[in-house]
């Protein structure tokens, strides 16, 4: 999980910079734009969550505590 978040920041960090590029060739439109980059955003929080929970797991398994069942 805590690789894929890195790629998963990576790959949005992409798409805004491709995002910027079409918003400047006016090949997409400021609101579809706000939306597109709002959804990145939350994709990313949903990265920063996921790895957030992975690590809470992992260092209550080495402490010996069952976060789940």
């Amino acid at each position: 999980v805590i690789d894929l978040e890195s790629e998963i920041d990576r790959m949005c960090d992409e798409m805004t910079n491709h995002h910027m590029e079409r918003l400047k060739a006016k090949k997409c439109s400021p609101t579809n734009g706000i939306l597109f980059l709002d959804l990145l955003n939350n994709i990313e929080r949903i990265g920063d969550h996921a790895e957030n929970l992975a690590i809470s797991v992992d260092e209550a398994d080495i402490e010996g505590k069952r976060l789940l069942w």
